[in-house]
């Protein structure tokens, strides 16, 4: 979305575009702020029916909830993303590989 939205060239200028961002969050910012051009064309924009679909609480997403809410990802790649600890899912530690990795001591 961000290669093409209304302000496409002012993010590849700033880095913030997926060709010129050195950081992986310098990406997403720049979709942030696509997205956030985009809503204030409201129906002017391209992007119109996409965004219309998007919902408008966020509230189901895991950044937005409560820390007891939290702990249900405890173990998993999500929260360790979250937290920053891994940029990518398949680093992250997993259940899965740790139970499995357990059963195999007593074997």
């Amino acid at each position: 979305m961000a290669e093409n939205c209304c302000i496409a060239e002012q993010l590849e200028d700033a880095g913030l575009a997926k060709a010129t961002a050195v950081d992986p969050m310098q990406e997403v910012q720049g979709l942030i702020l696509a997205v956030m051009a985009e809503r204030y064309k409201a129906k002017a924009s391209r992007w119109r029916e996409y965004l219309d679909f998007i919902p408008q609480d966020m509230t189901h997403m895991p950044m937005y909830w409560k820390e007891e809410e939290l702990r249900e990802l405890r173990g998993t790649a999500a929260l360790d993303k979250m937290e920053g600890k891994v940029q990518v899912p398949a680093d992250a530690p997993t259940q899965v590989r740790m139970r499995h990795s357990g059963a195999n001591e007593g074997t």
